[in-house]
């Protein structure tokens, strides 16, 4: 156990005991580790004859004896096989199976110390990014800069931070991996391809501080596309410092939300493909754009319907009869609330300042409110409809109180 490989070191020691090939395969089949040829397709086709978890095996001249291997994280449930076969007419004797059964339990030994130690260092990688995510401008902590070291990463090289969103599949039948899966496949990911990396979730979304460029990163994502859900992908910029990563985080949480924008456009955007309304929101920095959009928004402040309307009517590119179907209010009253929190603002969205002014200030709110921990669930699954909300084709003149305060059009028919 105190080699660096312990499980092929364990199998070595096994095949030398019992004079015969030891091999390790899987649930599936497939080989993990051997000390030689055997036939392994036909060994567990007579293996998965039967649930025991030990028995005697004989095909085309080989014999051995099978030990099943318990999985390390599943209850009821099993990894897979400890074959040790040899050709000769009296294998395996006593000795060999007794071998093979204490061999069997220290594979899962092994592996449930493995399991163990993987979720201790996932623990650590994430309470270290999240405690550099939780620092301000221009920090000084050697201490913390030392633990993000002691993983591989450099600020002397690319570093980036970024944001994995994965995207509901649009076929019912299909579901999200659980956020503890989809961490566990991007690490591997990552490893498979050599990147030292951290990574943490929050609300079902996967933040990553990698040691890699942005290509780099596309590549993980192409090459593990069958196995990855479909996710919106933002990159930071690159960090060079403790603080920068707080910033890079910032742009890729910007990217995604950009990218919600367009539903049928790329799915990874960078730093480097900001437009340039979006380079300077992240230039000028969350902090003061979020204390501007406060100001900017702030008549707005208790009108929760007109707040929700502007930023619907932006997140489908301004398309009043989608965003409206996405409500599920008839288009006048969309109409309505708009130009009610025009009315309220000063402002005209036909004219371009206006447009910007209110698509940035309400990006900044919203990505401030990410920023901020949400309360816990009560149990609500999605947006409700409001009662408020009734289809109609006349708007009601908002001089009148209660179509002020609701924002509601009549139907005759209703």
């Amino acid at each position: 156990m105190t080699e660096t490989e312990p499980i092929a070191a364990l199998l070595s020691r096994l095949a030398h005991v019992c004079n015969a090939n030891a091999v390790l395969i899987d649930r599936f089949g497939k080989t993990v580790q051997a000390t030689g040829p055997a036939p392994m397709s036909l060994l567990f086709e007579e293996i998965g004859r039967t649930a025991a978890d030990s028995q005697n095996v004989d095909v085309d001249g080989w014999r051995g004896v099978a030990a099943r291997i318990s999985a390390s994280d599943e209850a009821d449930s099993h990894f897979g096989w400890l074959v040790v076969a040899a050709r000769r007419p009296n294998f395996p004797d006593s000795h060999s199976t007794s071998a093979t059964h204490v061999a069997a339990t220290l594979v899962e030994a092994s592996q449930r110390m493995a399991v163990a130690a993987r979720q201790q260092e996932r623990a650590i990688r994430t309470a270290v990014l999240e405690e550099a995510l939780a620092l301000r401008r221009e920090p000084h902590n050697p201490e913390l800069a030392a633990r993000i070291a002691a993983f591989g990463l450099s600020f002397d090289e690319e570093l980036r931070t970024i944001v994995f969103r994965p995207i509901r599949p649009a076929v019912a039948s299909r579901s999200l991996p659980a956020t503890e899966d989809l961490l566990e496949m991007l690490g591997k990911a990552l490893e498979s391809q050599s990147i030292a990396y951290l990574m943490t979730a929050k609300d079902k979304t996967i933040i990553i501080a990698a040691q890699c460029n942005v290509q780099a990163f596309r590549r993980v994502i192409v090459a593990e596309d069958s196995k990855l859900p479909g996710a919106l992908v933002g990159i930071g910029r690159s960090v060079h410092a403790l603080g920068d990563i707080l910033d890079s985080y910032q742009d890729a949480q910007l990217a995604v939300r950009t990218l919600r924008r367009n539903s049928r456009g790329p799915k990874v955007m960078a730093y480097e493909d900001f437009n340039y309304a979006t380079r300077l929101f992240a230039d000028v920095g969350f902090d003061k754009m979020i204390k501007w959009a406060q100001e900017f928004l702030k008549p707005l402040e208790g009108r929760e319907l007109l707040v929700e309307g502007l930023q619907t009517y932006f997140e489908h590119a301004q398309n009043i009869n989608a965003a409206a179907d996405y409500l599920e209010i008839h288009h006048n009253s969309l109409r309505y609330r708009i130009a009610k929190a025009e009315e309220i603002l000063g402002i005209n969205l036909r004219e371009p300042g206006a447009v910007s002014s209110v698509f940035l200030a309400l990006t900044a709110l919203e990505l401030g409110r990410i920023q901020q921990p949400r309360p816990k669930s009560s149990g609500e699954a999605g947006r409700s409809r409001r009662p408020s909300d009734v289809e109609a084709n006349d708007v009601l003149p908002y001089s009148r109180p209660y179509g002020e305060r609701a924002g509601v059009v009549r139907a005759p028919t209703r």
